[in-house]
């Protein structure tokens, strides 16, 4: 079964069921997401909630896709962004043979 095209409406509530989904994921792991639990936590049919996805699958693959978008967001952008090597790590902090820095565990090179 194909989930119907969204309307806005409809995006709104896939986008809230994915929502719930995902914290639901995040502790109890893909696996442990069922679409009839799910449904009674948004206040939902299964029937309703299967409709936005169209089965078990693809309601998996939506929670994975948050995940994914949540960690380029959050985590890899900012990382991306952020300037090389350690805070403080500059020609004048270059020690030994190797040109790199000891900072207590960390080693800046």
């Amino acid at each position: 079964m194909t989930p119907a095209a969204p309307t806005s409406k409809g995006a709104a509530t896939r986008d809230m069921i994915v929502e719930r989904a995902y914290m639901i994921a995040a502790s109890a792991g893909l696996e442990g997401l069922s679409i009839g639990p799910l449904a009674d936590t948004v206040g939902m049919s299964k029937s309703g909630v299967f409709a936005h996805f169209g089965s078990r699958k693809d309601l998996q693959l939506a929670v994975l896709d948050t995940a994914a978008l949540r960690f380029g967001e959050h985590t890899l952008i900012p990382a991306l962004k952020a300037g090389r090597g350690l805070p403080g790590c500059g020609r004048s902090s270059l020690t030994g043979s190797t040109g790199c820095a000891r900072i207590g565990a960390a080693v800046c090179c």
